[in-house]
């Protein structure tokens, strides 16, 4: 697992093969294979592809989720999402267009619990 702390600011392209938990600024492409999660704190400017995603903080540029992505209440996300099943959350911000490949796998609608307060925030 990488993991990018808030008041960390990164310009360039980020690739990794395991989870990514954000909590800082990147500014600059980034793909991982694993879970990339986006923390209320991470600036996202430019293109994300990954195995799964949470996103909580800002994304502007387009994502490509081969699994699950979870955009939570805080999040805003402005770009156009491709992934397996989308689930966003009442109150979060998206701007683009969605397009879904495969429903996941499932073939069932995504169902979203959005778990607050859950666990601590990176530091």
């Amino acid at each position: 697992m990488t993991s990018i702390t808030a008041g960390i600011r990164l310009e360039g392209d980020l690739v990794g093969a395991q989870t990514l938990e954000l909590a800082g600024r990147v500014e600059g492409s980034i793909s991982v294979e694993g879970l990339c999660h986006l923390h209320r704190t991470a600036r996202v400017v430019g293109p994300v592809t990954a195995g799964d995603a949470v996103v909580e903080g800002e994304l502007k540029g387009p994502l490509i989720v081969r699994g699950k992505l979870e955009v939570r209440a805080t999040a805003r996300v402005e770009g156009d999402i491709t992934a397996g099943s989308v689930a966003l959350a009442d109150g979060c911000h998206f701007e683009g267009h969605i397009h879904m490949e495969g429903g996941g796998g499932s073939g069932q609608p995504t169902s979203f619990q959005e778990k607050r307060g859950v666990g601590p925030e990176p530091r």
